[in-house]
């Protein structure tokens, strides 16, 4: 989740302080560029930005922490999603973090029976002689 915090002068559809979320996909207008608007910086610029397009609002009644949750969310769905599921069958889940329990949630409203695991990494160490 995001908030406008500065507006082009060809943009008229979002006002200062709105929270919003940046569609990954289309927030460049260059899908190739999907995953590189750079969530994790302090400001992102979303050239031309429409709403609903590449800038969703987000509604006011959902808190920033849920609303925090959409881009983890959208990650898991779309890869349950990616995975064509068909009602009835069986999918495990590898990772129980937030993109695993959405994919499970995903799954499950999909129909699908789900299992989820946890793969825990175990520290190895790859000193010389080891």
């Amino acid at each position: 989740m995001s908030r406008v915090v500065e507006i082009g002068k060809n943009v008229s559809e979002f006002t200062l302080g709105e929270r919003v979320y940046p569609y990954p996909l289309l927030a460049k207008n260059d899908t190739k560029r999907a995953g590189t608007i750079g969530g994790f910086s302090e400001y992102i610029l979303i050239p031309n930005a429409k709403r609903n397009y590449s800038l969703y609002p987000v509604p006011v009644k959902i808190p920033d922490k849920l609303a925090s949750l959409i881009e983890p969310f959208t990650v898991g769905c779309r890869a349950a999603r990616r995975a064509q599921p068909k009602e009835g069958e069986q999918a495990i889940v590898f990772g129980s973090g937030t993109i695993g329990l959405a994919a499970a949630v995903a799954l499950q409203y999909f129909g699908i029976r789900k299992k989820q695991r946890r793969i825990l990494e175990r520290h190895m160490d790859f000193r010389e002689g080891q």
